[in-house]
């Protein structure tokens, strides 16, 4: 099917397409074998401007075009549409098993796609905490079932009873996108803060992502205390603290800099960017991510929206914000994920509302926002959206567009006065959109996974199309 039209500009759109919005046929693993795209440029990884043809081939690019001289500080005004690389979301909560009616994975993934994101990585707190192997087999059966984007699966580090290695617990570590830690109870998950254990943890795993807040911190007597006051930012620097003092005694024991690669998720204050900052000069392996609500709302904006917007960590103020900004644009900060975190309307509402943000359905628009406002760079966006993940959790071939990368793609339209007059349907089961008082300068139009067209705006319909980042053998 080939699919023709005219940009604002009357500039001629081709796009060869096989089977648009149709799932594979039984036993078929052949993706995309006949695609083009002619007529919308692109951004190539280097952040330049490219005009020509994008060519897939079994699920792979081809590409045969010309890139402008430099990084591009903003897309001109007569592109009215452009292709990106898939969103890398390494920091989603489905909630299943055990929570579907919160999201469950299928509905999540019609909300990735809708915000660009061809890729998620799920977190371990369900029900039960995905800690064991059997666990984990079990919720990896649930995801090659329902899922509908490129997906991979933390392992949860549920207390300290145990210290679980790779050994103890019959996985290998290359199945997995790292292990979790959770240094304050998460749900069902333990924490853990001791530096011995957590020095063991880091010479036993390649990968270990934290949740840095020390609950140990935390008041006894929250009676009276508002969110971020139970949860206090002298959390944050104890865990700090801990962390580098579990960091040293790994280098003590080995007699070098530890090998394992530390993620600091949902970085939020000054204090973890100047962390970040200390130990990746000191030459540890060190990543830090943060979310688009701390870039977007503070402390202030809580008071004023309410449980909607309360999250864990808390939401911080104005000069931790505009530290976030900063060290998105100078590469401290490696990546954002939306720590997609979906609640019933009727918990948000409760007298004891839960923490957590959807925010996965506007990664793409966002992004594109803060590289449009020209507060980063569109080379910047590219590594904050897709490269820096994908080369972070061992993610080969993804989140770049060229020669013989997935085609793992999404096309982003300019918006219009016309959108602010419909706004789109809120996918996730959370039922609104945090982000409702941005104006958003570019939508998602399309995503194409491994080269087939799996949503469109126009339809709003996932196609059952998923594989397995870690698996032995890919589809794909």
């Amino acid at each position: 099917m080939t699919l023709k039209w005219r940009h604002d500009n009357n500039t001629p759109v081709s796009v060869t397409i096989q089977n648009p919005l149709l799932p594979p046929a039984e036993g078929d693993s052949s993706f995309g074998e006949s695609l083009k795209l002619t007529g919308i440029p692109w951004l190539n990884r280097h952040g330049r401007l490219c005009h020509g043809t994008i060519k897939i081939d079994r699920g792979l690019l081809k590409i045969d075009g010309s890139a402008a001289a430099g990084d591009i500080t903003t897309i001109p005004d007569h592109i009215t549409e452009i292709i990106m690389p898939g969103y890398i979301d390494t920091h989603v909560h489905f909630r299943q098993p055990g929570q579907e009616y919160k999201e469950g994975i299928g509905n999540g993934c019609l909300a990735a796609l809708a915000g660009g994101v061809t890729t998620v990585i799920d977190m371990p707190n369900t029900i039960p905490p995905t800690c064991t192997f059997a666990v984990l087999d079990e919720k990896r059966r649930l995801w090659q079932k329902l899922g509908r984007v490129g997906w991979g699966l933390f392992l949860g580090c549920n207390g300290c009873e145990q210290i679980p290695t790779p050994a103890s617990l019959g996985i290998d570590p290359a199945g997995i996108a790292a292990l979790k830690v959770f240094m304050a109870r998460s749900g069902s998950c333990a924490a853990v803060s001791e530096p011995e254990i957590l020095a063991c943890l880091i010479l036993n795993w390649p990968k270990i992502a934290v949740h840095a807040e020390d609950e140990t911190l935390f008041p006894a007597d929250t009676a009276g205390l508002d969110h971020s006051s139970r949860r206090p930012r002298a959390a944050v620097i104890s865990a700090l603290q801990i962390l580098a003092t579990s960091l040293e005694l790994a280098q003590r024991q080995l007699g070098r800099v530890p090998e394992c690669r530390l993620i600091l998720l949902h970085a939020s204050t000054c204090e973890e960017l100047h962390w970040v900052r200390r130990m990746k000069d000191l030459g540890y392996d060190v990543r830090a991510e943060t979310c688009p609500h701390y870039l977007h709302f503070t402390a202030e904006d809580q008071i004023k929206n309410g449980a909607q917007i309360q999250v864990n960590p808390p939401l911080r103020d104005a000069t931790d914000q505009q530290a976030l900004w900063q060290a998105l644009a100078d590469g401290t900060i490696d990546f954002v994920s939306s720590d997609h975190a979906p609640h019933a309307p009727t918990e948000k509402a409760s007298a004891n509302p839960p923490s957590g943000i959807p925010g996965i359905e506007k990664m793409w628009p966002l992004m594109a926002l803060a590289a449009e406002s020209g507060r980063i760079s569109w080379r910047r966006a590219l590594d904050l959206a897709a490269q820096n993940a994908a080369e972070c959790y061992a993610m080969r071939d993804r989140g770049v567009i060229a020669d013989g990368a997935r085609a793992d793609l999404v096309v982003l339209r300019r918006t219009s006065y016309k959108d602010v007059d419909m706004p789109r349907k809120v996918v996730t089961k959370a039922g609104y959109d945090a982000y409702r008082h941005l104006v958003l300068p570019w939508d998602v139009e399309r995503v194409l996974i491994a080269g087939k067209t799996v949503w469109e705006q126009a339809t709003s319909r996932a196609v059952p199309l998923a594989e397995e980042v870690y698996a032995v053998q890919s589809s794909c």
